[in-house]
């Protein structure tokens, strides 16, 4: 999975590629602690709605868990 970001933070714009373990290295308050937190967010986010899924408060699982995961990203990089 690659994480375009744009305008985020220190970072003006990269490109991350997330296969297995993926490190970020880089001098001080250049956006790794950032990186760090967009991914944790996304994950946090996804495993809401597996949770909610799982309560029954949805129909259709799959569906829900890709539009939810979608609707995080636009959250994060608007504008």
């Amino acid at each position: 999975m690659t994480l375009q970001l744009k305008n985020i933070g220190m970072i003006q714009e990269a490109a991350v590629n997330l296969n297995g373990l993926t490190v970020i290295a880089g001098e001080n308050d250049t956006g790794k602690s950032t990186i760090g937190k967009i991914v944790f967010a996304l994950i946090k986010a996804d495993m809401i709605s597996l949770v909610k899924a799982h309560r029954g408060q949805s129909e259709n699982f799959f569906t829900n868990r890709v539009a939810n995961f979608n609707r995080q990203i636009e959250l994060l990089f608007e504008g």
